[in-house]
């Protein structure tokens, strides 16, 4: 080639896997020597926990499990037992272009839990677990420079595009031993990280939120319900430094969470959360796309230069509501988002999920009812788009209806959707033969400005669009009905 252009080296983080498995686990639970024998099983409840996550030369694993509780009442006495166990899985998935090293980030949802006793000393516990997982590799595009030559007319187009810069994790812990209620045990507890803050700020990703954690304990024989928002604020040290143009998408996924009692009957609570982060900046990338020669023959050496671009950052707001067959006084409802999926045919992400109510009947009796919802958020898809969704369940009410019980749930999701961006790209030219010059050909041709752009009325002319600019004193694109007045050169 006699023209060649220089590149730029562009660093980023390539998308090459990202699949959701799901899973079903099963565990047989005895009851202990001292726990009284079961009647029936009122209501379970679960958290999916991610413990580890591995990258292997062909693949990559997610390990963690369930953190189950289950409510049951005993045969003699009627009264409510609890509970807790847990039920580990292991998820791999296998890559199709092996042996690189990256980054992994995963969560997961509960898509169904039951519990039903086998015998008064058994209880049989199956759960169904979804986790998606994402496989970022470091790479190096080279993107090439416009450089210009005297004998060559090139035709450049600056794109702004968001890339994914790199990505990471920021564990830490929270803690609180003083303000927990001394009840005297609990059926069921929840601990979700919600995000209220970010900044890129320099070689920092600084984060701030809530972990809001739900109890449900027992006290005197009675259910009581116990909310509280544990306030954290990190930072992680990034690889590189940024401008103010970045910007962080966050998953927070709960690792471990624990609730103990001391010998002075005092609880403590303690959870641990891995903040796992995309770091998103905005680079602007100029290619060149096309070129001619107005005196010499040419061959033009191309290729497509395809990019993951992130297509958009933004928060949905949905809402949620399923009736229960049900009659009674409710005391808790659990609301749990389970594995959406990209409805391509109907352009939507399609969200279900199901609840947990927990109520006391007419006479008294504690009792569990599940339920299912679903709902879609219009999204656009084609086979390149990776959405990643992440739900959180802001306000769940209950209402009594003719029907039983309505549950309804203000949800949000956090959406980033990455898009495999394309572009026609210039590599370089190969100059041929000296054109012939033609005696007949016109020194100006009055046409049309149609549909064509200036550079391809330029290029099919033989002249270039500095010269159609200035000769019909151009500063804008014509218009379709626009008369120009083509110099040729």
């Amino acid at each position: 080639m006699d023209l060649q252009f220089d590149k730029m080296p562009l660093q980023l983080m390539q998308p090459i896997h990202s699949e959701s498995k799901c899973c079903e686990e099963t565990k047989e639970i005895r009851l202990g020597e001292n726990a009284p024998d079961a009647a029936s099983v009122i209501a379970a409840w679960g958290q999916v926990l991610l413990r580890s996550k591995e990258w292997r030369g062909s693949g990559m694993s997610v390990s963690g499990g369930v953190l189950v509780f289950i409510a049951y009442s005993a045969a003699e006495t009627g009264q409510v037992q609890t509970l807790e166990e847990w039920i580990p899985f292991k998820l791999k998935w296998d890559f199709p272009d092996p042996g690189r090293e990256g980054k992994i980030c995963a969560w997961g949802s509960l898509t169904e839990l039951e519990a039903r006793l086998i015998s008064d000393r058994k209880i049989m516990v199956s759960a169904n677990v979804c986790i998606t997982a994402q496989a970022y590799c470091k790479q190096t595009a080279d993107l090439p420079i416009p450089r210009e030559d005297g004998n060559i007319e090139l035709l450049t187009n600056t794109y702004p595009l968001t890339i994914i810069r790199e990505a990471g994790e920021h564990t830490f812990t929270l803690e609180d031993g003083e303000n927990l209620p001394n009840m005297e045990k609990w059926l069921r507890y929840e601990a979700v990280p919600q995000m209220t803050e970010k900044r890129v700020m320099g070689d920092k990703l600084v984060f701030r939120g809530e972990l809001k954690l739900h109890m449900l304990g027992l006290r005197d024989g009675k259910v009581e319900s116990y909310d509280m928002q544990m306030p954290f604020s990190q930072f992680a040290e990034l690889d590189q430094s940024y401008e103010d143009t970045a910007d962080a998408f966050i998953i927070p996924m709960v690792t471990s969470m624990e609730a103990t009692r001391s010998e002075e009957d005092k609880w403590t609570f303690q959870c641990a959360v891995t903040g796992q982060y995309q770091i998103c900046d905005t680079q602007t990338v100029t290619l060149p796309e096309d070129g001619y020669s107005l005196s010499r023959e040419v061959t033009l050496h191309r290729e497509e230069t395809v990019l993951p671009s992130v297509l958009q950052m933004t928060t949905h707001s949905a809402a949620m509501e399923t009736t229960l067959a049900c009659e009674g006084q409710v005391l808790d409802a659990a609301v749990y988002p389970g594995q959406g999926m990209l409805d391509r045919s109907e352009q939507a992400f399609i969200q279900p999920g199901w609840c947990q109510l927990l109520y006391t009947d007419p006479e008294g009796n504690l009792r569990g009812e599940p339920g299912r919802w679903e709902l879609s958020i219009p999204m656009p898809t084609d086979d390149t788009v990776i959405p990643t969704l992440l739900w959180d369940v802001e306000d769940i009410y209950t209402a009594p209806t003719g029907a039983g019980v309505t549950v309804t749930g203000q949800l949000s999701a956090r959406e980033m959707t990455v898009k495999e961006w394309a572009a026609p790209t210039l590599l370089g030219i190969t100059y041929g033969e000296e054109k012939a010059k033609d005696p007949d050909r016109p020194s100006l041709i009055l046409r049309r400005a149609g549909e064509q752009s200036l550079w391809d009325i330029a290029k099919g002319s033989g002249t270039t669009v500095a010269a159609i600019q200035k000769a019909n004193n151009l500063a804008d694109a014509p218009g379709v009905d626009t008369m120009l007045i083509i110099p040729i050169n």
